[in-house]
This record gives structure tokens, sequence and C-alpha cells, in this order.
């Protein structure tokens, strides 16, 4: 074997390239379960073996080059097959790069080695091989499969220009230094096809692959070419139920995934390169928000499987690290089923409230109207009673006793009125209550204010509502608004039925994420502690309690006797602490 080798320095530089390589290789065989690294790997590690190969041949005599030569053949053409299966793979996983697509090209090498190695015998890659310099060949019959090692690679460059022509970001980047990295050998074979070699006696091609190997490790460990974190979020994206557009800087669609396509209706190879405004013209309210080119959320009305669906939209700029924009993300989000179940929880909650409102109702008839009438029956029997004394009285000559018998019947009447007169109110006020509620068609403001002013007119007592500028009602929905509504009636109800007061003043503030309610009176003001512990009756302290619970707030009540009352509910909508009042 020492004379058939002889030292170079030649060789150092295809040695280098080996190393590389061959580092490359091991290197994405341990990320083998990245789609691309396997093939990526074999690549990397016949380009090894070819330099090496190389290597052995420039410091190999001359009845050695010619085996030399062929085994480079041989591994050159693995490389190169293995490179354009990477190529298939890294641009649509599981799309090309299919288990028979690989069989196939396996088969295609195979076959070609072993032609290759037994080439002596039939003739059929090489009729004639020999040395004159550099190792010379006569084409045979079957010597175009050894063009695969020029083909694979040009296929392998064109998609890697159709990625690059496809992709945004790390993507964009990762196929252009792969692309530049494929090219590179086959323009320096076609130079030396054509004569020019400017590093001979040195391989160009060979070099050539070194520096491709180079571009390639820049691909990896700076853009993370062989990442799992990327593969992942294409996956996510790719089986995502929301839809996903991406539109450049000129507005064209760049990319959409599958759930997209199906919402609009489009195809993704015949969308991909499109003006937004143009694929997207048959949805009118899609591209009007586009066309708006403002980052901001929408709902618009889509139809899906024949059925109106209601998504929203929202649309994110993309902008580059240097700070240039790059397009837009554009997602398609499907609330038709949130918002039916919102709605469903809205009406029950209505249903809710107006239980409780009949519960309440019959309890305030109860506890007023039904008490006011059975009171007022049993005074009707006294009246009548005295009245019927005070007739039978007069024919028995008892004349004082008759008088003081009507005297006493006069007394009930009075009683009775002064209890109708308070019935009376108490209907008009439930009358006002029922007729005057929030509503989606009603504002709660001007339905406050409304009942104010009906409250002022009936009973005398001046009324006057505060509203701080934080307070925006469009921020409390309708059943909220019902049971802050009640919890204020409640407290003007006690202050005309039970404080006799003669000012209210009703406050609405927001501070810290909360809304904060006080109603006071002037009153003569009461014992909380003592009305909360009678069992007979205040129902209508509880039922404020139990309101701003049903809130997730809380109700407090400040007073004393002759001090006026202060009914204060902090409720988790808007407003801030409570503040004692004064």
């Amino acid at each position: 074997m020492a004379g058939l080798y002889f030292y170079t320095p030649y060789i150092w530089p295809m040695l280098v390239s080996a190393i590389f390589s061959a580092a490359l290789g091991v290197y994405a065989w341990r990320h083998r379960t990245v789609p691309g690294a396997p093939a990526f790997a074999v690549q990397e590690l016949f380009l090894a073996l070819w330099a090496l190969l190389t290597a052995m041949e420039m410091a190999a005599g001359v009845p050695v080059k010619i085996l030399h030569h062929k085994l480079e053949a041989a591994a050159a053409l693995a490389a190169l097959t293995a490179t354009f299966y990477f190529a298939l793979e890294y641009a649509g996983p599981g799309k090309w790069a299919t288990r028979r697509t690989a069989l196939l090209l396996s088969f295609v090498v195979l076959c070609t080695i072993i032609l290759i190695a037994t080439n002596d015998l039939h003739h059929l890659l090489w009729t004639r091989l020999w040395f004159d310099q550099v190792v010379r060949v006569e084409r045979g019959p079957l010597s175009p499969l050894l063009g695969l090692g020029i083909v694979f690679p040009a296929l392998s460059i064109l998609i890697f220009l159709r990625l690059f022509l496809r992709s945004q970001g790390i993507y964009r980047q990762q196929a252009l230094l792969l692309g530049i990295g494929t090219a590179l050998p086959i323009l320096t074979f076609f130079l030396e096809l054509a004569g020019i070699n400017l590093l001979a006696p040195l391989d160009p091609v060979m070099l050539a692959w070194g520096v491709s190997s180079a571009l390639y490790a820049i691909a990896i460990f700076r853009f993370h070419m062989l990442g799992v974190v990327p593969v992942g979020r294409d996956t996510a994206i790719e089986r995502m139920a929301n839809g996903v557009l991406v539109l450049d800087a000129e507005e064209r669609i760049v990319d959409l995934n599958p759930a997209a396509g199906e919402v609009l209706a489009l195809s993704r190879a015949a969308t991909i390169g499109r003006p937004a405004a143009q694929a997207l013209a048959a949805h009118g309210d899609l591209s009007g928000f586009l066309a708006q080119k403002t980052a901001a959320t929408t709902e618009i009305t889509l139809h899906r499987a024949g059925q109106p669906r209601t998504f929203q939209v929202q649309a994110s700029s993309l902008t580059h690290p240097s700070g240039f924009h790059l397009g837009r993300l554009i997602m398609l989000h499907d609330v038709t089923e949130e918002q039916r179940v919102r709605a469903q929880a809205q009406e029950q909650q209505r249903s809710l409230a107006v239980l409780r409102e009949r519960e309440r109702l019959a309890r305030e008839l109860h506890d007023s109207i039904g008490q006011v009438l059975g009171y007022a029956g049993l005074q009707l029997e006294v009246i009548l009673d005295r009245i019927t004394d005070g007739r039978a009285a007069l024919p028995a000559g008892q004349g004082a006793g008759a008088n003081a018998h009507l005297v006493e019947a006069e007394d009930h009447a009075t009683r009775l009125g002064r209890i109708l007169e308070e019935a009376h109110a108490d209907v008009r006020e439930h009358i006002l209550n029922l007729r005057l509620a929030p509503s989606d068609q009603r504002p709660f403001f001007a339905t406050l204010r409304q009942y104010l002013d009906g409250y002022c007119q009936n009973y005398g007592i001046q009324a006057e509502l505060s509203v701080g500028p934080g307070v925006d009602e469009r921020r409390l929905d309708v059943p909220t608004q019902t049971e802050l509504f009640r919890i204020i009636q409640e407290a003007l109800s006690n202050a005309r039925k039970h404080a006799e007061a003669g000012r209210v003043q009703i406050t609405l503030e927001t501070q810290d994420g909360q809304l904060q309610m006080r109603v006071e009176d002037n009153g003569r003001g009461f014992d909380p502690a003592q009305a909360m512990g009678d069992g007979d009756g205040h129902y209508g302290l509880r039922t404020m309690h139990e309101r701003a619970e049903q809130l997730g707030g809380q109700l407090s009540v400040r007073s004393a006797p002759g001090a006026g009352t202060c009914v204060v509910a902090d409720l988790p909508i808007g407003g801030h602490p409570r503040e004692e009042c004064q």
C-alpha cells in the first residue's frame, strides 16, 4: 500500500471538509425526529465519504486512481440523492417525501452502485476509463443514470427557491442558505466542465460542497433549521381549529392553514401569492376589515357548511426585530357556540331575575298590602261593632254610651284611613317599580332619573343623583343593572316608609375596577344590628344584602337613631373600595 499512496498537502482541504461534513451528519442524526434531519444526516455522511475518497484519490498512485473515481461516483450519487429527498421532506413533510419516494430513490441509487461495481463486466456506464493527468471516461448506454447527480440538486434548488418565495422570517432565511448551498457546487461543476478551475489541482466541486456544509451549519445553528420549536409551531398551526392567514408587506397571502382554507373556501395552492383583496373578494366583511390595515379585532359572519357562523377576526402586525414591517397575521376564531352559550346564560339569568322579582313582589305584597288589608278588615269589624253598640244604646236612653261608641268608631275609621293611604302609596310604588326597570332598550341612568322624578312627585321627598366621571353604564350588563336598580329602590322605599326622610342622595363612583353605590338620607335613623336581628321583619335589608352578594359584591348599612342612614354597595364591576359615609 505504501507504493500506492503518496503524501501531498492538497489532501488537507478535503480531509477538513470530510470531518466537518461528518460532524454535521452526526449532529443531524441525533435530531432525526425532526422532519428532514435523517435525510440531511445521510447527505452529510456521504459527502464526508466523498471528500475522504477525493483526498485518497489525490494521494493515490495511478493504478488506484480509477478505483477511487468509481467509489467517488457512488458516494456522490448517494449524497446528491439524499439532498433531493431532504429538500422534499424539508419543504413539505409528509406531502412529497413519503416512504414510497424514499424506497424508489434508494432503489435507483442501489442499482446504479451495483452497475458501478460491475461495470468491468458489462460496460453499461463507462466503456473505458483511463488516466491522463485526470481520470477520463467514455460513457456507456446507461451513463445518464450518473446524470441524476446533476438533476437531483437542480430540482432541490427549485424546491428551495419556491420555499424562499413563499416563506417569511426565519424559514425564508433557512431556504436561502439551503438554496445557495445546493447551487454553489452545481455552478462549480459547470465551470469545471468549461475548463475553468482556479483551485487546481484541488477538486473545486468537493471544495464547493465544503462551503455548502458551512452554509448548512449556519442554517442549523443560527436559524435553528433542525430545532423542534419551529416544527412544533408549524404543526400546531396546521392542526389548530382557528383559521390563520399570513399577509406580507404588500398585502399578499403568503400562507394559510387548513382551517382558514375550509372557512373561506380557498385552495392553498390557488391562493398563496394572490393579493388579499382579490382572494377574499367573496367575503366582503373580511376584505373590508383588512382594508383598514390596522391591528384590531372585529366580528363578521361567514357561511360554513351552509350555515352562518360568527367569527372573531383579529389582525396583528408582524414586525422584524430590526423594526421594519413584514406583514400581518390574521386569526379567525369561530365564536358562534360561545355566543349561543352566552345568550343562553343571559336568558337563564333573566329568567332567574324574573323568579327573584316575583318572589320579592310576593313577599312585599304579603308584608305590606296583605298585612294592611288584614288589619283593615279587623278595623272595619271594630267600627261596625261600635256602630252597632251605639245604635243599641240609643233606644235604652244611654246617649252618653252611644256617643262614646261613635267616637271610638271614628278613631278607628281615621286610623283605617291612614293605613289605606299608606297602602295606596305602596301600591303606587310597586307600580312605579314594575313600570321602570333597566333593559336592552332602556338606558340605566335615564331609567333611574325617571324613577327618581316619580319618587319626588309621589312622596314629596327630594332625591338627587350624582354619577362620577368613570361610571359607564355600557360596562354593566342588564342583570347587573336590574339588581343595582332594585337595591336603590329598596333603599329609597326604606327612606320613605321608616326614616321619614326629606332628602335622599344617590352617588355612583368608580375606582380600581369596582363600582360603589351610596344612598344617604337625612331621616331619623335606626340601629342596623337590631334591625337585622329582628326575625319578624326588615326583609328589605336582607334583600339588599342578597342582591349585592349575587353580584359578587358586598353591602353595608351605617346608621344610628337621629343620624340618618347610609347604604353602601361595593360591586366588582368598575368601582373602588367603600368609603365611609360621613
